[in-house]
């Protein structure tokens, strides 16, 4: 399913998903709302949706959690312009199994489909160092912690 504000890109990202002989898209919504009420509303729960993250009604994030709240094993995959670390963080927590920047290749984006659809994560390329410094400085916040001590306020947020 893919659930993107924008016509035009959202017919066009229909095409070419549907190019790819292994993949269909069964659904479509142009905002957080849609997306929600379409993923309920199919008898079987589509195999990924992929959700932008600036939507009118309601945004991406809040619609990734609604559709996770309500359908757990849905796999939902982020396609956004946005590179900062709070959005890719605010998803993933969110319960999104991707990221895959709008800038993408039409190759990176079918590849990252396949791959979420296999039960896998994917982030951009692009991306990856973005979430390794946030990673790591979470890392070494929790490093110079004494055993046994509480966490700095907001880190661990992300950390499990």
């Amino acid at each position: 399913m893919v659930a993107e504000c924008n016509t035009l890109l959202r017919e066009g990202l229909c095409l070419m998903i549907n190019s790819d002989e292994n993949l269909e898209v069964v659904a479509q919504a142009a905002d957080g709302f849609s997306a929600i009420e379409t993923t309920l509303s199919l008898k079987e729960p589509p195999d990924l949706v992929m959700m932008d993250l600036s939507m009118s009604k309601m945004d991406g994030v809040s619609a990734i959690k609604e559709i996770k709240r309500q359908r757990p094993d849905s796999k939902i995959m982020a396609l956004t312009i946005h590179d900062s670390d709070e959005f890719i963080l605010e998803c993933f927590d969110a319960g999104a199994s991707g990221y895959c920047l709008k800038d993408s290749s039409q190759d990176e984006l079918l590849k990252a489909i396949h791959v979420v659809i296999s039960g896998k994560t994917y982030i951009s390329p692009g991306i990856t160092g973005i979430v390794m410094e946030g990673f790591l400085d979470n890392y070494r916040k929790l490093k110079k912690q004494p055993p046994g001590t509480a966490l700095p306020s907001g880190s661990g947020k992300y950390l499990s």
